[in-house]
């Protein structure tokens, strides 16, 4: 039985991503997928739309086998942090043969030419670059979409962490990242995410039906996300001064241009565009903002991505998923986390990487639409959703 992992965020699960799954079945001749998925926070720094237990439920039913959760210090991070907790979370179930990708281009090789040297990316970042155009300026082949160079960035940690897995992309099906546009009934997310806002009707044919049942229902009992009702608590603790300094990515003073913006900023999004720069992108303030919420400093997160991932948190399951899961028990380099209160198990350093996943559920919890809904400790009241 071969299996080949996949890499996602499904924010929210659409048609393309069912096509991906497919396509990534048919190219690497695998009987069963594995999808590495966010969890409460997704890679451009905001809370997901619906919250990991619903998206690992819509994953299962768009065709994944096993769903298992990218921590948050890896989800709310930078292509580089991102790719590599994602790829050294797969190489460590001992089970995946290949790794499956979408990407703008849909060309392995060019992608495989792209990544440049960290030290190379470096010099230009220290010339106030963001880490996009760093990229795209140390590298032969630029890449500006930002699936392209997340693509690379995966070649890159497969071949220091997983050389033994094969890479294949698949070009993507709709008008790309951050298009509104549709193209037949395919949508992206960002597409998707704007319907949602206007009419959950919109979107019927941009999702597969099962999937639409699973986002119908949990929209119209809003059990879904609303980042302003973030605003006070950001806001609030900026203005009293709590300190930001020692928060993850927060360098060279920048602290003190988010407490002078806070004071005329009425949002989270008008907070990070007043402070953006060219350096500072929307996306990269954004992710400093979600883990000042959590309290991730930049000493823990380089522990973090020192160590790697330190379990596998099993979200999601269907039959072929379980028989996998079985034999990942026999395979896997790390402790398997199906019951949440079995973390109490782990090394303190593990410990500490999912108690900060729990927290960003809780604070998840707090930007839910529907107030009877935002009570804490979620990640311990939910059952794996494991289905035939």
């Amino acid at each position: 039985m071969k299996t080949c992992g996949i890499i996602v965020e499904y924010n929210p699960f659409h048609n393309g991503h069912k096509f991906h799954i497919e396509s990534a079945k048919k190219l690497t001749n695998s009987d069963t997928v594995i999808a590495v998925m966010s969890g409460s926070f997704v890679q451009r720094g905001e809370p997901a739309l619906f919250n990991k237990f619903t998206r690992a439920k819509t994953a299962i039913a768009g065709g994944a086998s096993l769903v298992i959760e990218l921590p948050f210090c890896f989800a709310c991070a930078p292509a580089q942090f991102f790719a590599e907790g994602a790829v050294r979370l797969l190489a460590a179930t001992g089970v995946v043969d290949s790794l499956c990708f979408g990407s703008e281009s849909g060309y392995i090789d060019s992608l495989k030419a792209s990544p440049a040297p960290s030290d190379k990316i470096k010099k230009f970042l220290d010339k106030g670059m963001s880490y996009p155009s760093a990229c795209a300026a140390a590298s032969d082949t630029p890449l500006f979409t930002p699936n392209d160079i997340l693509g690379a960035e995966y070649l890159r940690a497969v071949s220091t962490y997983a050389q033994s897995i094969s890479c294949f992309t698949v070009k993507r099906t709709d008008g790309g990242y951050h298009s509104e546009d549709t193209v037949e009934n395919f949508a992206s997310a960002t597409a998707i995410r704007k319907m949602l806002g206007e009419d959950i009707i919109k979107v019927k044919d941009f999702v597969p039906p099962e999937v639409y049942e699973i986002l119908f229902s949990e929209y119209s009992r809003g059990n879904y996300s609303d980042l302003s009702l973030l605003d006070s608590l950001v806001l609030g603790r900026l203005r009293s001064r709590m300190d930001m300094s020692t928060t993850a990515y927060v360098a060279e003073g920048l602290e003190n241009r988010f407490y002078e913006n806070s004071l005329s900023a009425r949002s989270i999004r008008e907070l990070a565009e007043k402070v953006k720069t060219k350096r500072y992108t929307y996306a990269r303030l954004m992710r400093i903002i979600s883990c000042y919420m959590v309290g991730l400093t930049d000493l823990r997160l380089s522990e973090f991505i020192k160590s790697g991932p330190l379990y596998i948190r099993v979200l999601a399951a269907n039959k072929k998923g379980r028989h996998l899961l079985s034999k990942i028990k026999d395979t896997a380099s790390l402790p398997i986390i199906t019951t949440p209160s079995a973390y109490k198990n782990l090394g303190k350093t593990a410990r500490d990487m999912f108690e900060l996943d729990c927290l960003a559920s809780d604070i998840f919890a707090l930007a839910t639409k529907n107030p009877a809904l935002r009570s804490g400790r979620q990640d311990f009241g939910k059952l794996n959703i494991f289905s035939d």
